[in-house]
């Protein structure tokens, strides 16, 4: 919507989207755009379940995967890669070098999210003895971060999702 303050004009937007994707990837880059685009006034919603964008009152979705998403015009904005992150002291307790060995024996850290599974992971990139019906499970990628940033095992994450915590050296 939009309205006007003293002459000057300001829009407001909502936006719905999962909890982990506004913090980790949306909230970090609001910033910059409010400081270049003072007069919108962003508002966000996040909800781990996929409702149509009117549904949750929003005016956009900001959505991760494939979809399908009924009703809503739909524009990629990015490509992402899923791959295995890990707190150092957890991945050295493993004892093992070689990234496949030691995969094999590290905890596995379970994203709920059917398209950020270790299931759809290990397709692409096959690894015989893996248990994957052990280890945690988590209902957002922000939980199975946090797990391994705390050394609880080994979480696959999106790269966009895990950007700051791999910059800042917490994962790798």
């Amino acid at each position: 919507g939009w309205a006007e303050r003293r002459g000057i004009h300001y829009g407001w937007v909502v936006v719905a989207t999962t909890a982990s994707f506004a913090a980790r990837w949306f909230l970090p880059r609001l910033p910059a755009l409010q400081k270049s685009h003072a007069w919108i006034e962003v508002s966000v919603i996040a909800q781990q379940a996929v409702l149509g964008v009117a549904e949750q009152g929003a005016d956009l979705a900001l959505r991760m995967g494939s979809g399908p998403w009924p009703d809503c015009k739909c524009e990629p904005i990015m490509d992402d890669a899923l791959c295995p992150v890990v707190n150092r002291s957890y991945w050295n307790s493993i004892g093992e070098r070689q990234p496949s060995r030691a995969l094999a024996k590290a905890r596995l850290l379970h994203d709920r999210d059917p398209a950020s599974s270790w299931e759809k992971w290990f397709v692409a990139h096959p690894l015989k003895g893996i248990d994957l019906r052990t280890g945690p499970r988590f209902t957002s990628s922000d939980l199975s971060l946090r797990a391994a940033s705390l050394g609880l095992g080994v979480a696959l994450a999106r790269e966009c999702v895990a950007e700051e915590d791999l910059d800042s050296g917490l994962l790798f």
